[in-house]
């Protein structure tokens, strides 16, 4: 059973397998039929001949063949047909011997079927879960969770220069819902979360100097949820020596929508400004002041993005991976360095590069530079309407 079959020749053995049981089983129901009808039939013969007298004489000597195959005589026909009934005659008959033989033929075809299903589960799992890869002790392989509009591209460049080398910001699983939707299609249920440990091999041996390496991941309810996406966390949760850590972070969801209009009134708008840019800290003023922000599904939305933000970390605890919680407002508009710190002792970085952090070193750690006001009231146009509808609800707290 250790010869390795193709689907199409497995799929035809399981199907043989199967037509052929149903025909014994169909043989087996028949043979036992017919073999009940015969026994009941020379029951009631019998039971008629003890009552009639004279007649019984005639009739023993009309069925002294079936006497003889079941061993009876004058005075012991009821004892021999109620061992026939019972099953306890001494010589099997025929029949019996014809069922005994196609119940030996259903175990080897049941055991044949069972031998090969197992077979090809193995070939299918060792196909789907056989590492591709085997990571280094070094970089820590870790992932950046986070929504778009969350200032995880800054986020992921701190996170380099706090701990010695700044690395490729990527968008590993699309920056869009569609182009998100599209990778994990296009891997499909059957990797086994071997794209993510693909991807951290190869970026440990392209930076093996740097202390972390990875990619960020945006939780778009269409693709995160899907089954290559669950293999790649199962791959995550799973994974030892090193660990592949997720840092967590999240945003003011008003904040987000805000940026998400922002940016779709100005497609064109880079996403971040370099230090010293002045041109494109001038545009991005420009066109993120005044802002009026729709609002007829703005509680609806906030109700949505709140859902899936939820969904996402329920389903991280659920699956019991190493992850972090930090926010965008306690990494950037804090007086002090605490969360970076947390964030930095979750990744196992030496203490002694982070013990005495303090904000103005996360700053000078930025090659970008903050593109908005950290006033709502400056930004949107229409502030006090957005502020009346969030009023007496769970969303008040947003507002700034």
């Amino acid at each position: 059973m250790g010869e390795r079959y193709s689907n199409q020749q497995l799929s035809l053995v399981i199907f043989l397998c199967f037509v052929t049981l149903i025909f014994l089983l169909r043989t087996k129901i028949v043979i036992i039929r017919a073999k009940e009808e015969t026994v009941i039939g020379k029951s009631i013969g019998t039971g008629a001949l003890s009552i009639a007298g004279d007649t019984f004489n005639d009739k023993i000597r009309q069925t002294k063949r079936f006497e003889e195959e079941i061993g009876t005589s004058n005075g012991t026909n009821d004892l021999a047909i109620q061992k026939v009934l019972r099953g306890k005659s001494q010589k099997p008959d025929k029949l019996d011997t014809l069922l005994e033989k196609i119940d030996k033929l259903e175990t080897m075809f049941t055991n044949l079927y069972s031998l090969q299903a197992k077979n090809f589960e193995l070939q299918k799992g060792q196909q789907r879960k056989h590492p591709v890869c085997e990571l280094l002790p070094t970089p820590t392989p870790i992932v950046l969770l986070s929504l778009g509009r969350s200032g995880t591209g800054v986020t992921w460049q701190v996170m380099g220069n706090l701990t010695g080398e700044e690395t490729p910001s990527c968008e590993y699983t699309g920056s869009g819902t569609l182009k998100s939707k599209d990778f994990f299609d296009k891997i499909g249920p059957n990797d086994g979360g071997n794209w993510v440990l693909e991807y951290m091999c190869n970026e440990q041996k392209k930076y093996p100097s740097a202390a972390i390496v990875g990619f960020k991941w945006k939780p778009f309810e269409a693709s995160f949820f899907s089954e290559a996406s669950l293999n790649g966390l199962k791959m995550i949760a799973n994974s030892v020596n090193p660990a592949i850590k997720i840092v967590r972070s999240r945003r003011n969801l008003l904040d987000v929508i805000i940026s998400q209009e922002k940016h779709r009134l100005e497609h064109s708008l880079n996403g971040h400004c370099q230090v010293g840019d002045v041109k494109c800290l001038e545009r991005h003023k420009k066109v993120g002041m005044g802002i009026t922000l729709p609002t007829k599904n703005l509680i609806e939305n906030l109700e949505y993005l709140t859902k899936v933000e939820d969904s996402v970390d329920k389903l991280l605890v659920k699956m019991n991976i190493p992850h972090i919680h930090v926010t965008y407002e306690n990494l950037y508009h804090s007086n002090d360095a605490k969360e970076w710190k947390k964030l930095l002792k979750f990744l196992r970085i030496e203490k002694k590069r982070y013990k005495y952090l303090t904000m103005e070193q996360v700053e000078n750690s930025m090659a970008y530079v903050s593109t908005s006001s950290n006033r709502q009231e400056e930004i949107l146009s229409n502030f006090k309407q957005v502020r009346k509808i969030l009023k007496g609800t769970k969303f008040k707290s947003l507002l700034h």
